[in-house]
């Protein structure tokens, strides 16, 4: 391989993966640093201390192991196939020029540019409001809070009934009534399901359903399975989806879902709630005025 041809490929793979920070949380994490709300921003220096060494100190600036750290976190959740193949030199050469660069931009005013304060502006005020989710919000729910709702959501759902159920699906009666004859002759139904059944789900199952909750699947399927006796085969009827024919194999109280698997959900479910509970208060201690009364947001019915 040439030289110039060294040139051009042995940076690639490492250009490749530095370039998902150029386009996203490195650089906004750089640049929302830099600039407040005021017409003509001043760039804040992050102090260094103790818990944040600098690592590297260009002028009178520093960058601090929290800034490697958050352009490897970055890094890894954006381009995870990328990430393991540079080390931490790499990424800091980057964060070096992408401060040599930003510096330079500053100087050249570009950071009085509009477009520029107004995508920095949104970065900074989106990075603070998720600050204040997690301190305010999200570490305010308690495990006992999130315990107290999955209690009263597994009162509040009674005895849920489900049916174990198995069907054949034809296109037509006719067929219908020819599947039941070979049922009756003796042919088994996981042999007919499979050679027979349009639906595609059950029929690779051989008919199988397992079971099922009234509302899984569509009305007048459920009131014929749910009002069926277990281990009887009903009638075949029709729906929209074709003729079945269904045995009915068991019927059980449905087990309510164990508090790990929903957990997650709970904690995003009450966050959301506090969230809307904060805003709300938010909104009315603050002086809001829609120029356009179009795009007021508003819960009241229009008039």
């Amino acid at each position: 391989m040439s030289k110039s041809s060294d040139l051009i490929e042995m940076p690639r793979k490492r250009v490749l993966a530095i370039a998902g920070a150029i386009a996203g949380g490195v650089l906004l994490l750089l640049l929302a640093a830099m600039f407040g709300a005021e017409p003509q921003p001043v760039k804040q220096h992050i102090p260094m201390s103790a818990d944040d060494p600098a690592l590297v100190i260009i002028d009178d600036s520093a960058i601090t192991q929290s800034q490697l750290d958050l352009a490897r976190e970055y890094l890894e959740t954006t381009r995870p196939e990328d990430a393991p193949t540079l080390s931490e030199t790499d990424i800091l050469d980057y964060l070096v020029q992408q401060r040599l660069l930003s510096d330079a931009a500053a100087k050249r005013d570009l950071n009085k540019n509009r477009d520029i304060l107004n995508r920095v502006n949104l970065t900074h005020e989106r990075l603070l409001s998720e600050a204040l989710i997690k301190k305010q919000v999200e570490a305010t729910i308690s495990d006992q809070e999130i315990m107290d709702y999955y209690d009263a959501q597994k009162k509040l759902s009674g005895n849920r009934i489900q049916v174990k159920a198995r069907q054949i699906v034809v296109p037509d009666e006719a067929t219908a009534k020819e599947i039941v004859r070979r049922l009756e002759a003796g042919e088994t139904f996981d042999s007919l399901a499979i050679a027979y059944s349009i639906d595609r789900a059950s029929r690779e199952a051989a008919g199988e359903l397992g079971y099922i909750n009234r509302d899984m699947l569509n009305p007048e399927f459920s009131r014929r399975v749910f009002a069926g006796k277990v281990g009887a085969r009903l009638a075949p009827f029709a729906s929209d989806e074709g003729w079945h024919i269904v045995e009915v194999q068991g019927r059980r109280t449905a087990p309510f879902p164990n508090i790990e698997s929903q957990y997650d959900e709970i904690r995003t479910l009450l966050t959301a709630k506090r969230m809307d509970q904060l805003l709300q208060e938010l909104r009315q201690d603050a002086d809001i005025e829609y120029l356009d009364a179009s795009s007021k947001l508003t819960d009241e019915p229009t008039q």
